[in-house]
């Protein structure tokens, strides 16, 4: 595994040696005081060998329900786990961040389910964004932006040009989206994240989806002719 570099922590490749067995929990109820035994797997992955001067190896013990039958299912458990800080950023995109799920005030349990994951779909479609733009900038934009999405970047901001639909890159498709959204690159440097970029793909999609209700109605106006409109007309 590659562990990212941190104020404390080298990046670098990390050996880890991992184990794993079946273990039952003796949890207690402080209420009742009441035991309870809870079977669960212990997955326990450390590293050996790769570990710089100064730091201390990475060391997890991990408690799953997850069956572990397999060093391949041990292995998923910690895959699982590595990717604990992208479920954070979901979560902060979607509950707390501009897509702000925990304000809404609808009425009844089944609006809210709907409307919570509509805005769910928007926050994890900014996480992903995020991350290809920084993992694989390279990639066309058109692989992860509709036709119509990528006019919209273009109509929205008309003063910045941007490069055409068939050399767009991805990176450059996730900047002009976080630019919709306010973000300006002034205040840490780096590249946008998932607040501004979830503000500005919901610009984005609004203004896409006039586009595309314009295409249907010119379509269907097309596809009339003028015998059909004189035989509509009022008498």
């Amino acid at each position: 595994m590659s562990p990212n570099a941190g104020p404390k922590r080298i990046a670098r490749q990390a050996l880890m040696v991992v184990r794993a067995c079946r273990v039952t929990l003796d949890l207690r109820d402080k209420m009742t005081d009441r035991h309870h035994e809870a079977p669960v797997w212990a997955v326990c992955s450390q590293e050996q060998g790769t570990t710089p001067d100064g730091e201390q190896p990475l060391s997890w013990l991990l408690l799953t329900t997850y069956p572990v039958e397999s060093f391949e299912d041990a292995c998923q458990v910690v895959y699982a786990y590595t990717q604990r800080w992208r479920i954070e950023e979901f979560h902060r995109a979607w509950q707390t961040g501009d897509c702000d799920a925990q304000q809404m005030q609808l009425a009844t349990a089944e609006r809210r389910h709907k409307w919570a994951t509509i805005l769910g779909a928007v926050a994890m479609r900014a996480v992903r964004l995020t991350y290809l733009a920084r993992e694989h900038p390279e990639a066309p934009a058109t692989q992860e932006f509709a036709a119509e999405e990528i006019e919209a970047m273009r109509d929205l901001l008309p003063r910045r040009p941007l490069p055409p639909t068939d050399e767009l890159t991805v990176k450059e498709a996730v900047e002009r989206v976080a630019k919709i959204g306010g973000y300006t690159g002034c205040s840490s440097g780096g590249p946008p994240g998932t607040i501004t970029l979830a503000r500005g793909l919901k610009q984005v999609e609004a203004h896409a989806a006039g586009l595309r209700g314009r295409q249907l109605r010119l379509a269907a106006e097309s596809s009339v002719s003028p015998l059909d409109l004189a035989g509509r007309a009022p008498r």
